[in-house]
């Protein structure tokens, strides 16, 4: 009513169009922005969402890939660890591959003097190294043959040292053909599992 009577219509009009234009100025200078923040956002969450959908996608076709790499890697892990020597201590294991060398040994006429065992104190990783170090006395056919049968062994031994000296320089045919051999036989020793009983 005031507007009315102080402003004629043509005046009238052009307030309201500039308050109007103000107005539209106001309005687009901080809705634009908020626009502007909430398409870049939801550009970026599509985004996000597609790079997730690709991954899942391609995880989905590698599954049968990677299942079969972890089956392979699994039966290697399980037959290398049969072919190694299994005891609940790195000493137990020395005893053991001491076995080892014995009965090849007996097996090949070779006559054990004495055998002395060395290597790891404890596990790493629940593999330990130990040794045997090994004087005996054969003739050179049982010496090959008591080596050949240590390096087939499945447990995968390794002959680190081998020192043959004559038994007796100068004797007769009989005994000069004893060899004196000291041996040192090296394997690979995996922890036992250890089964826990019910209390």
């Amino acid at each position: 009513m005031i507007l009315r009577r102080l402003l004629a219509p043509r005046d009238r009009r052009a307030l309201l169009v500039g308050v109007g234009g103000i107005s539209l100025i106001l309005l687009w200078g901080r809705a634009f922005p908020a626009l502007v923040t909430v398409f870049e956002y939801e550009r970026v969450a599509a985004t996000h969402a597609a790079r997730q959908e690709v991954l899942a996608r391609s995880l989905i076709d590698d599954a049968p890939l990677l299942s079969a790499a972890l089956v392979r890697a699994t039966n290697t892990r399980d037959a290398q660890e049969r072919d190694l020597l299994v005891a609940p201590s790195p000493t137990s294991g020395a005893s053991a591959l001491a076995g080892v060398v014995e009965r090849a040994a007996a097996r090949e006429r070779v006559r054990i003097g004495s055998t002395l065992t060395q290597g790891d104190t404890a596990f790493r990783g629940r593999v330990a190294r130990v040794a045997v170090r090994t004087y005996a006395t054969t003739d050179a056919q049982g010496l090959f043959q008591w080596l050949t049968r240590l390096e087939q062994d499945p447990r995968r031994l390794a002959i680190r040292e081998l020192i043959v000296t004559q038994a007796e320089p100068g004797s007769d045919d009989n005994v000069a053909d004893l060899l004196r051999v000291e041996c040192l036989v090296e394997a690979l020793v995996i922890q036992a599992a250890i089964t826990r009983t019910r209390p």
